[in-house]
């Protein structure tokens, strides 16, 4: 996760790419699939997210609506040449710039490892994902 103190995606590469070469160290043909989900953060649905604030990580009510107007109260304007738009609400997606918008997505995708087989190694940074196996 690019939360954690002292990791970020360049250690997730390197980490990725140390398995790597040790797999082929050891003579064994590699795979790997690399996760590019475009517009990651903008396309989160913010309903299956309060779903899963609830029902996987047993958050409050309270908190799910606090975070719930945190990340559905945005806005945004263009500005081009001295001219601005009428403001438009954001209602998709979580906050980019902030850590708690990094861990709500986490927490959005944090059951994909469900969906990856059981000896696969997997890395991830906010919304960059890595998975790797070993062909015997």
């Amino acid at each position: 996760m690019v939360i954690r103190k002292n990791f970020n995606t360049i250690t997730a590469v390197i980490s990725f790419l140390n398995d790597i070469y040790r797999h082929l160290d050891d003579k064994y043909i590699c795979m790997a699939l690399l996760y590019d989900v475009s517009k990651a953060f903008d396309t989160a649905d913010q309903l299956i997210l309060a779903e899963k604030l609830k029902h996987q990580f047993y958050f409050s009510d309270l908190a799910i609506e606090i975070i719930y107007n945190f990340i559905n109260n945005r806005w945004f304007k263009v500005k081009y040449d001295n001219v601005e738009s009428m403001p438009f609400n954001v209602n998709t997606g979580v906050a980019h710039g902030s850590v708690t918008g990094q861990l709500l997505y986490i927490l959005y995708t944090n059951d994909i490892i469900n969906y990856i087989p059981p000896n696969n190694d997997i890395y991830t940074s906010a919304d960059d994902t890595a998975t790797s196996d070993v062909l015997v």
